[in-house]
């Protein structure tokens, strides 16, 4: 264990962990500044922004996030596919009507 004099005569031995805590605290803050921005979400932006809690609360974030993420995630694929199919089906009906209009005019 390092005494406070060894650290004091040498204060590159605390900027090692010193760098460590900084460079993961700037991983899970910016991932969590990052997914809160995309989905509009002002006051978790402002939160992880203004607190210092070495990562914890970003992570939490993140944790509780990603669930949330894969709902809206099936739901627009719901929109999707059933947008699909209503055009799938207004193409079909566009083809019939053309049909019988083809058909009125041979007659």
């Amino acid at each position: 264990m390092l005494s406070m004099y060894q650290v004091y005569q040498q204060p590159v031995l605390m900027l090692i962990p010193l760098a460590i805590v900084g460079i993961w605290v700037l991983i899970w803050k910016g991932l969590s500044l990052w997914y809160a921005a995309k989905n509009h979400q002002k006051a978790w932006f402002i939160v992880l922004l203004v607190t210092n809690t070495l990562g914890l609360l970003p992570i939490l974030y993140l944790i509780w996030f990603q669930k949330k993420n894969k709902e809206k995630k099936n739901k627009n694929q719901n929109l999707i596919e059933e947008f699909s199919i209503k055009l799938k089906e207004n193409k079909k009906n566009k083809n019939i009507k053309n049909k019988i209009k083809l058909h009125k005019n041979k007659k």
